[in-house]
């Protein structure tokens, strides 16, 4: 059963549910206008998911247009990089379970991007998961061991998470509502101007990635290249 937008709470736990299809696309961003919320023009596809399955957790909801921001239980790898959290429509996905905080702790919130989850007190110990900027991370005693928080994570199990990048109070969020003005044809042929809102996970690639990645992808096929090269030559011979 779909989500209803005023039963959302940060932290639920939720499944994969379209009622349409088999499966439930994941995006990395949408846009809807102001005047008609419900028509929504989704940004690319970073994964589908067969109905059943364990999404992740609700880190934030956008009312308006019915859409969850959604951290995802095991991230998934999309052009190259791996994204944390996507999109998702509150009607593709159902309560797995409500979060409750057990007596004696608290829930905490990540402040630092790509913060590692480990599986121990400990800079040595195995990363088990990792969570971001604004993220709930999960229930805590506070006691620091090691510089180490002890969490019952939000997205399941036991982890250690460095206390320097956990806080009571949630940060402000990494992912916003960014209103803009967009010229629009209308069925009619005439031109207005809409006003516009647009979500994005902001887990593309940033400029420098893609220097990065561009010089590393000239590298390559200049090395693919001169041992073609170097094949056919000998082939030659």
């Amino acid at each position: 059963m779909a989500i209803d937008v005023k039963s959302v709470r940060i932290g639920m736990s939720v499944k994969t549910a379209s009622p349409n299809y088999g499966y439930v696309k994941l995006y990395d961003g949408a846009d809807w206008d102001e005047d008609s919320p419900t028509k929504i023009d989704f940004g690319d596809v970073v994964s589908k998911m067969n109905n059943g399955l364990q999404l992740g957790i609700i880190q934030d909801v956008f009312e308006d247009s019915k859409l969850a921001l959604v951290q995802l239980y095991k991230p998934i790898l999309y052009m190259l990089k791996y994204r944390a959290n996507v999109i998702v429509p509150l009607s593709d996905i159902s309560t797995i379970s409500t979060p409750t905080v057990v007596s004696g702790t608290k829930n905490y919130y990540c402040t630092g991007d790509s913060v590692r989850i480990r599986n121990g007190a400990s800079l040595t110990s195995t990363v088990k998961n990792q969570v971001n900027k604004g993220d709930l991370i999960g229930q805590s005693d506070g006691k620091v061991t090691n510089g180490f928080l002890k969490f019952n994570l939000a997205l399941g199990g036991v982890g250690y998470v460095s206390a320097q990048y956990c806080s009571l109070v949630k940060p402000s969020p990494t992912v916003q509502v960014v209103k803009k003005s967009v010229q629009k044809t209308t069925s009619t042929g005439e031109t207005k101007t809409v006003e516009v809102s647009s979500v994005s996970t902001g887990e593309g690639w940033t400029v420098k990635e893609l220097i990065i990645k561009a010089v590393i992808t000239t590298i390559a096929t200049f090395a693919t290249f001169k041992l073609l090269s170097g094949i056919f030559k000998r082939g030659g011979n």
